[in-house]
């Protein structure tokens, strides 16, 4: 996949966010935090065989660039917003299935609190076996 084309797949994403980072700028709506994926996928298995660059990863049934996999963490980051990702479920093999909260700017303590409480209902963090 081209840059182009990872831009545009994020486009609506930034959109998102920018608008709500002048709407929160503005006062204009009490919108607190918005739920977006962490990947375009589940987690994956950890794979270090190769540099970065050179890795693909299964999205959807196809081989897709490593990099792909920060089409929906980057856009909190690049408008500086807060994200507080938690985990959601689990798959079948074990891998966990998260979801990030973003907050408006300088906000860290309203993701983290959402966390909080999406976490007490949802009966916390699952753990691995054999992790104490």
């Amino acid at each position: 996949m081209t840059v182009l084309a990872v831009a545009v797949s994020v486009l609506p994403v930034f959109l998102f966010l920018a608008a709500l980072v002048l709407i929160d700028s503005y006062k204009l709506v009490a919108l607190r935090a918005i739920l977006l994926p962490v990947m375009p996928c589940p987690a994956i298995p950890h794979d270090h065989s190769e540099p970065i660059a050179s890795r693909n990863v299964c999205v959807g049934g196809e081989q897709r660039p490593y990099w792909d996999l920060i089409a929906w963490m980057a856009p909190a980051g690049v408008c500086y917003l807060p994200a507080t990702v938690i985990p959601v479920g689990c798959l079948s093999n074990g891998l966990p299935i998260g979801i990030q909260i973003v907050g408006p700017y300088l906000e860290d303590l309203t993701t983290l609190d959402l966390a909080k409480r999406l976490l007490a209902l949802s009966g916390g963090c699952p753990r691995p076996p054999g992790f104490c």
